[in-house]
């Protein structure tokens, strides 16, 4: 039968003590007790250093020293030897003092037996075991704290500093030992970004409210040394086993380059490059809102828009360094005649908006006057050659009882503001839908017209371009459709001449099913029917109304035996987002066809990111003004990683466009790109074909 063996130091000088106590552990037959003697302080702390031992048994009084001391020396040393103090004394204090000092237990000699002394060694190694079993997990508890990228500040009920970890100390800017014992918001100070609004004692509010208090967006604090940072943290009360909040503690995490991130890609999603105005996506929410608004959406809002005369002449003869050089000198010219409290945004080419806030038409035209004045006088020069523009000005109220919608708002200004071209440029006319020069003229008539006469003879003229797989893996092949249309001299016009005339005139949807009729009868009479291929076909914003649409595609599909699984709709972001629930549910409905869905030039704006979550899409086509400049751009490349990333969580492939050279391939393809679409795949080529 085996038996524990226990080696036990003695300290004591009496001699006759230390026998009565071996004497008293050896009548425990369960357990070997193995005992060593030191008669002095001197000796006991030397034996204890050179032998290992299971528990020490130390006497109060040791001559020169007493047995307190001892066990601070020996707990000093050696943390994992358990003491146990004996005294013969019946002082109340000592054996408050012993605990204090690091002792086991406290036993008084004239109560001693072999049962009690037994019980005390089991529970005092037994107790020394938990403890060091606390230790362990407390180190590990701190090294952990000391490896997350997180500040750790604790402070105790009287908010005051009781530990932070190696991160916190780099955010404060200070050590540990310069910041224990400090209050808690003497040291910590939590600042609103926006409205520079301090946080008051936010550690007495999760204490004493006992909540966890969460700061997510929007948050600063500055340290002792004036260095600020992006942080988000979450303030928590810190509980004792019977509940009790007994403290506080701050996680707070440094997002200042997440933070200064983000803000550049949303400022580049809502800004344009060139001038820094906002964009036109901008814009339009600005006019949107004012719209929704109905104590904004009345006549003391007005809307400017501009578009410049001879900008053409400068770009063409000078080149388009020139011809950006003249736009960014725009802007402030704008803001020699405009407040503060107004909007100036830049809605692509030459053609800038102005929102006058609070303003009446009366006050606006003045104002629209002086702005032409002002262009008008402004000369340009490019190496040593002078030119001079002007500006042609379309006013209207944003006006709840005209314009039920942004685009059509948009096209009141831009159609007032053609009327003021025609005036010869750089003139001001303010729209009235009772104006004959407006109500005459809605859009480009001329390519208005050729369109519906190609669309009435089927004179439409497909062309295509490949969209190619980035990743090996991929061997599908696909194409997008694309589609042009020739003037009374047989010249072609492209999309960008013709759709905003089909736009005006509504033939949106005209042109979206003959675009589809045509091409199902061209894979029908090429029996193209059986080969692996999708076909990405453009939709417009307006089909997405039209009831007949899902009827009309129903029956076109099974009279040419086109298999819909081939078929992607294409569907512009913009449109999609305009018209979001109308969208979700066109989509569900063709998608049980077995169509395929993508949305187009995916990124315009940031606010989409919460919209096409909920899109049941299949793919996500990247807008090229990102995809062009990914090389250069540290911004366009994390915008295009970003989205790449998010469409992988959705199961969504994504398509980057505007691919124009080998340099923006090979980084599209190493982000891990699905398909890629661009001139330096291929141009668009046509079909050959006609009805």
């Amino acid at each position: 039968m085996a038996f524990e063996k226990i080696t036990v130091l003695v300290v004591d000088d009496d001699e006759d003590d230390f026998i009565i106590i071996r004497e008293l552990l050896s009548a425990n037959l369960s357990v070997t007790y193995q005992t060593v003697w030191a008669d002095s302080y001197s000796k006991g702390i030397k034996t204890l250093s050179s032998q290992d031992f299971d528990v020490c048994l130390c006497d109060y009084r040791l001559g020169e020293k007493n047995g307190i001391e001892f066990i601070q020396a020996a707990t000093a040393i050696l943390h994992h030897v358990p003491v146990i103090l004996l005294t013969g004394m019946s002082a109340e204090f000592i054996d408050i003092e012993a605990l204090r000092a690091g002792a086991a237990d406290y036993l008084q000699k004239n109560q001693l037996d072999a049962q009690v002394l037994e019980r005390s060694i089991r529970y005092a190694r037994e107790r020394k075991r938990i403890d060091d079993e606390l230790y362990n997990e407390k180190e590990q508890i701190l090294v952990t704290l000391e490896s997350i990228g997180e500040a750790v500040i604790t402070a105790n009920r009287q908010k005051e500093i009781i530990h932070i970890n190696r991160i916190g100390e780099e955010l404060l800017g200070m050590r540990f030992e310069e910041l224990k014992g400090k209050q808690f918001n003497e040291v910590i100070q939590f600042y609103n970004e926006i409205t520079e609004v301090p946080v008051i004692d936010v550690l007495s509010d999760a204490m004493f409210n006992n909540i966890i208090v969460r700061f997510n967006d929007n948050y600063v604090f500055t340290n002792r040394g004036g260095q600020s940072f992006a942080i988000e943290a979450t303030v928590s009360p810190v509980h004792n086993r019977n509940n009790e909040v007994i403290g506080g503690i701050a996680v707070i995490l440094d997002v200042s380059r997440t933070r200064e991130l983000s803000k550049k890609i949303s400022y580049q999603a809502t800004h344009d490059a060139l001038t820094g105005l906002i964009n036109r996506v901008s814009f339009e929410s600005v006019c949107r809102r004012m719209l929704a608004n109905e104590e904004e959406a009345g006549e003391n809002n007005i809307l400017l828009y501009m578009d410049l005369d001879g900008f053409k002449i400068i770009n063409d003869t000078c080149g388009h360094l020139a011809g950006d050089q003249l736009l960014r000198s725009i802007p402030e010219l704008f803001t020699k005649h405009i407040r503060q409290t107004d909007i100036c945004a830049r809605l692509g080419g030459d053609e800038f908006g102005i929102v006058l806030w609070r303003c009446s038409l009366e006050k606006a035209l003045p104002i629209a006057e002086a702005i032409c004045e002002e262009i008008k006088k402004y000369q340009f020069t490019w190496f040593e050659r002078v030119f001079s523009i002007g500006i042609s000005i379309g006013i209207t109220a944003i006006n709840t009882l005209e314009a039920d919608s942004v685009d059509d708002l948009v096209s009141q200004a831009d159609e007032a503001c053609y009327v003021a071209k025609n005036k010869g440029g750089n003139a001001c006319h303010v729209f009235s839908g009772k104006d004959p020069k407006i109500t005459g003229m809605y859009g480009n008539r001329s390519f208005a017209l050729t369109l519906n006469e190609a669309l009435q003879k089927n004179e439409l003229l497909l062309f295509y371009q490949p969209i190619v797989p980035a990743q090996e893996a991929d061997t599908s092949q696909r194409i997008e459709l694309l589609v042009r249309i020739n003037d009374t001299n047989g010249n072609l016009v492209m999309p960008g001449s013709f759709l905003p005339a089909a736009s005006r005139y509504k033939l949106l949807t005209a042109l979206d099913k003959k675009v589809i009729e045509t091409f199902f009868l061209y894979v029908y009479e090429h029996d193209l029917q059986s080969k692996q291929q999708c076909y990405n076909i453009n939709i417009s914003g307006p089909t997405l109304h039209d009831v007949s649409f899902f009827s009309f595609l129903k029956e076109l599909l099974a009279k040419y035996s086109i298999d819909p699984r081939g078929i992607c709709f294409e569907i512009m972001e913009t449109a999609a987002i305009d018209y979001f629930k109308t969208t979700i549910e066109f989509i569900q409905k063709l998608k049980q066809l077995g169509c395929e869905f993508a949305i187009d030039d995916f990124g315009s704006g940031v606010a989409t990111f919460s919209y096409i979550k909920l899109l049941p899409i299949d793919y996500i086509k990247i807008d090229q003004t990102f995809v062009q400049n990914c090389v250069s751009n540290e911004v366009d490349e994390a915008i295009i990683e970003s989205i790449h990333r998010i469409a992988r969580l959705l199961h969504i492939k994504t398509v980057a466009e505007g691919v124009e050279n080998r340099e923006v391939y090979d980084k599209v393809k190493s982000l891990g790109i699905d398909y890629i679409q661009g001139f330096f795949i291929a141009k668009p080529a046509s079909l050959g074909y006609t009805v």
